[in-house]
C-alpha cells in the first residue's frame, strides 16, 4: 500500500470529522431549544469536531505503508463512518441563529451525501484519486465561519 492511499484515508478522515462540526439542526430541534448565537454555534460545533478529529486520528495512528487495503476499509466500515454518524446525531441537536439555519441545513445536507457516498464505497479510501466526498460541506463549514469544522 502506498504512502499516498494512507495520506488519502487521514484527508477524507480528517475533512469529513471537520465538516460534521459544522453541520447538525433540523427543524424538530428548533422548535425544542432556543438558536445559539454565531459565536455559541462555532465554538460547540468545534469542540464537537474537535473531538472528532481526535477519535479518528487514535484509530489511524498505526496505519503505515504496510495498512492494507482490507485494513482501510474496514477503518471505513466500522470507524470513520459510524463516528460521523454519531457525530451527526450529535450536531443535529445544535440550534443554528435563524439567519444561518438555511446554510447550516445545506451544509447538513451535503455532509450526509458525503458519509452515503463513504458508506456505499468504503473503498474510496484506497483510491489515491478519489474525490473528496466531503469537499461541499467543508466549503459551507468556511463560508459559516467555522473554524476547526471547516478545515480542509
Amino acid at each position: 500500500m502506498s504512502f499516498k492511499k494512507i495520506a488519502l484515508l487521514l484527508a477524507m478522515a480528517l475533512t469529513g470529522a471537520a465538516v460534521f462540526a459544522g453541520c447538525g439542526g433540523d427543524d424538530s430541534s428548533d422548535s425544542e431549544s432556543e438558536a445559539l448565537t454565531k459565536t455559541e454555534l462555532v465554538a460547540q460545533a468545534d469542540e464537537i469536531c474537535q473531538g472528532a478529529n481526535d477519535a479518528v486520528e487514535e484509530g489511524t495512528a498505526d496505519f503505515d505503508q504496510t495498512t492494507s487495503d482490507d485494513e482501510l476499509i474496514a477503518f471505513a466500515e466500522d470507524t470513520y463512518v459510524p463516528e460521523l454518524q454519531s457525530e451527526l446525531s450529535e450536531l443535529q441537536e445544535l440550534t443554528p441563529p435563524e439567519e444561518d439555519a438555511d446554510a447550516y441545513d445545506a451544509m447538513l445536507s451535503s455532509l450526509e451525501d458525503g458519509i452515503n457516498t463513504v458508506e456505499d464505497n468504503p473503498e474510496l479510501v484506497t483510491q489515491e484519486d478519489a474525490e473528496d466526498p466531503f469537499a461541499d460541506a467543508t466549503e459551507q463549514a468556511k463560508e459559516l465561519g467555522l473554524t476547526v469544522c471547516g478545515q480542509s
